[in-house]
């Protein structure tokens, strides 16, 4: 049933990509590691053996890693 829901809501906003319930899980990854939590805490809650898989999971790539150093002013 959860599925038939994010589907018909994806579907009413628009949204003509494939889209599951993992597709939420991906995102709920990819949009708190851009809000600041730390990749090694993602990693935990995903049960990824090593940061290296949660990166490859989120589609986390050098230009994402760049932009955080550019945001950070100290």
């Amino acid at each position: 049933m959860a599925l038939k829901i994010v589907k018909e809501a994806a579907a009413a906003v628009g949204v003509k990509d494939r889209i599951g319930c993992h597709s939420l899980r991906k995102s709920f990854g990819y949009h708190s590691w851009k809000k600041g939590v730390p990749l090694p805490l993602l990693c935990e809650l995903f049960n990824h053996s090593n940061q290296v898989i949660t990166k490859r999971y989120l589609g986390i790539n050098q230009d994402d890693i760049d932009q955080v150093y550019r945001t950070v002013e100290l």
